[in-house]
């Protein structure tokens, strides 16, 4: 094969690499409804402050995914980011004892 088609097939035909799926890296995968996914835009654009956060939504949306397409009813669930009360407490007596910020 010519270098020029060898170079022109790699990269129309990028090798893709196979990878084997098990438990542990299988890849997850979240249906939303159109609604959902608005507002969870909205929510992302005028409240998520930080990556924290925004991971602590996706989190929360595949807790969720085994249910089938998230709808506006999984939403109160899904834009959960304050912290429990217990963790507050905690990040309080850790501040008064000197061993946090």
């Amino acid at each position: 094969m010519p270098h020029s088609n060898f170079v022109h097939s790699s990269i129309v035909n990028p090798a893709k690499p196979k990878l084997k799926e098990n438990e542990s890296d299988k890849i997850d995968t979240i249906t939303l409804d159109v609604p959902l996914l608005t507002r969870l835009l909205e929510f992302a654009r005028e409240d998520i402050k930080s990556d924290e956060d925004l991971h602590k939504i996706i989190t929360n949306m595949v807790n969720l995914k085994d249910q089938g397409t998230l709808g506006m009813d999984h939403y109160d669930h899904i834009a959960q980011i304050k912290k429990s009360d217990e963790t507050v407490e905690l990040e309080s007596i850790l501040k008064l004892a000197g061993l946090s910020e």
